[in-house]
């Protein structure tokens, strides 16, 4: 989040809007990566993991 909005104010300023467009792409698809790896890790020891706090 917060290093995306850097990236892409700091070469929008530099009038690099090809790097924005790269950017933004990577940055998604590495946020949604980790999403998808944390929520197998959910779904398949979410059950183990609500133990440890009940």
């Amino acid at each position: 989040g917060s290093a995306m909005t850097t990236f892409t104010g700091q070469n929008i300023g530099a009038q690099k809007m090809d790097l924005v467009i790269k950017g933004s792409k990577q940055g998604t698809l590495i946020a949604v990566a980790v999403s998808a790896s944390i929520t197998a890790v959910l779904l398949v020891f979410g059950h183990y993991l609500m133990n440890v706090f009940t």
